[in-house]
């Protein structure tokens, strides 16, 4: 009798889908924003694909200044949306030109995670939000 009282309780401690992708992403745009390793957060094509768009970045002279914000709006069974908001990142040129890009602000993504919330896929869409 006393354990059925307390599943409520316990039930309610466990963190859902959404909050620890957030986590997941929180980590991930604050990784990147340093320029550090990201196999802590991604694997597989998200891996792949975050360490080809570094590799060109770095190859035409461009640096990120500033950090990118996830919005985790859903998240279920190994698949989430929301919004990636891109306000707050900068990109400066080899020459320290501010570089404009043509994208909105704030954009849709989508992701896919692992059971241990490594993210194995991350597509941002063209989607505004």
């Amino acid at each position: 009798m006393r354990l059925l009282l307390l599943l409520p309780l316990l039930v309610g401690c466990s963190q859902s889908d959404a909050t620890r992708l957030q986590q997941t992403l929180d980590e991930y745009a604050s990784l990147s924003a340093q320029a550090s390793p990201l196999g802590s957060v991604l694997t597989d094509d998200a891996l792949a694909s975050a360490q080809k768009s570094e590799e060109l970045l770095e190859n035409l002279g461009i640096t990120q200044i500033g950090q990118a914000k996830f919005e985790v709006l859903a998240a279920a069974e190994g698949e989430g949306e929301g919004c990636l908001d891109l306000s707050g990142v900068e990109l400066l040129s080899a020459k320290g030109e501010r570089i404009i890009p043509s994208r909105p602000d704030r954009v849709a993504f989508e992701a896919s995670y692992e059971a241990n919330f490594l993210i194995s896929s991350l597509v941002i869409t063209e989607e505004t939000c």
